[in-house]
């Protein structure tokens, strides 16, 4: 159990570092002319999923950790497109 908790931990710190790298436009720093082209070059075979965890780091907030890791990705990727149609009114049942 001990070594899913370090895994999501470190998954958590990706999703989060990946946010910031465009928020902040960190990707111009390494002289690139956009944060998709960063992400070309930083995940090459995952750029969709890329966006899909960015949008549950953002949105499913409200969820605790331990319980979107039980959800799975894949599931909390529809969750994230119920959480933005419900706004503050999403009430999450996991």
């Amino acid at each position: 159990m001990r070594a899913a908790r370090v895994s999501y931990g470190l998954a958590g710190a990706i999703f989060a570092y990946l946010c910031e790298v465009r928020s902040r436009q960190y990707w111009r720093l390494e002289k690139l002319s956009s944060f998709e082209e960063f992400l070309e070059r930083r995940f090459p075979e995952s750029r969709r999923k890329a966006y899909y965890v960015m949008a549950i780091h953002q949105n499913l907030t409200r969820i605790p950790k331990p319980q979107l890791r039980e959800v799975g990705w894949s599931k909390a990727v529809e969750l994230v497109k119920v959480a933005r149609r419900d706004g503050d009114n999403f009430d999450c049942a996991t």
